[in-house]
């Protein structure tokens, strides 16, 4: 029995080759490597977990390493499981990654015991909930190195995609479909972006927001955020924008207008966590 199996998911990725090079030059080498290639979101995860339940007698360990992420050096992938094997009770470990869209550590590495199970059917959104398990869920903070980059050279399409994601969960059609807790974290993600675009007039972040304000404005059209062909069209359109262009059609929402929502989500969020104290 190999340790390790590591779970690629892939749609087009610019960092893929990258990321299967600095894996297949990891120190660590007790694993399999399977990639999970061009299915819609929900499906992909599906298999993803499928995967893992079916082959659950065959490893002790499955990282989900998507290929827009980047191992940055060759102790990366040891350092993970030497760490899960030093805390025999640990089923689910996740690790923050630095993003480069918006220069933030966001969580992004799981690393799953053969113990996990996930239901049946997944949601309609969040189809990455965190599984079943039997031990210990551990999260580490941002401070803790998990040696991996996100996305650290996306394409303009991948870009596009990443906000129009982002921003279904940021602006979700209905309150059930997302939990304000995730709603927060992707406004904040956007915020950081939406910063670094004012900046730097980066035409990158400047289409991942441009992907994210469709979202907003067109909750349906990010349902299959990696095929809808009238995403796949505006794209098109919004590939030709320079960065004025781009500041012209997002700066009737993404100013004030985003700060003021952006703040009453978080103000609500605040009252839910301060209700659910006093309630426990």
């Amino acid at each position: 029995m190999k340790r390790l199996l590591v779970l690629t998911l892939s749609c087009g990725e610019n960092e893929r080759a990258v990321c299967f090079e600095t894996l297949r030059n990891q120190n660590f080498q007790d694993f399999d490597h399977l990639e999970i290639a061009d299915l819609p979101n929900r499906e992909a995860h599906a298999t993803l977990y499928r995967n893992i339940e079916r082959k659950r007698g065959q490893y002790r360990w499955f990282l989900k390493l998507d290929a827009d992420m980047v191992l940055r050096h060759q102790a990366a992938l040891g350092q993970m499981i030497d760490t899960a094997e030093s805390l025999p009770r640990a089923d689910h470990l996740t690790w923050h990654v630095l993003d480069f869209l918006s220069e933030t550590r966001i969580r992004g590495i799981h690393l799953f015991s053969n113990r996990a199970a996930w239901p049946a059917t997944l949601p309609e959104l969040l189809v990455d909930p965190d599984p079943d398990i039997p031990g210990d869920r551990v999260a580490f903070p941002p401070s803790v190195e998990s040696g991996v980059l996100h996305s650290p050279f996306p394409s303009p399409e991948q870009a596009f995609r990443f906000g129009l994601h982002r921003g279904s969960k940021a602006f979700p059609a209905s309150s059930a479909s997302v939990t304000i807790h995730n709603e927060v974290f992707q406004l904040n993600l956007l915020h950081a972006i939406w910063t670094m675009f004012r900046r730097n007039h980066d035409l990158i972040r400047g289409l991942a927001l441009l992907g994210a304000e469709l979202a907003r404005v067109r909750p349906d059209i990010a349902r299959d955020y990696k095929a809808n062909p009238e995403a796949l069209r505006y794209f098109e359109r919004a590939l030709r924008w320079d960065a004025e262009s781009q500041m012209q059609a997002l700066s009737g929402f993404w100013g004030v207008r985003f700060g003021v929502h952006r703040r009453a989500r978080q103000a609500r969020l605040k009252l839910l966590v301060l209700h659910e104290k006093v309630r426990g």
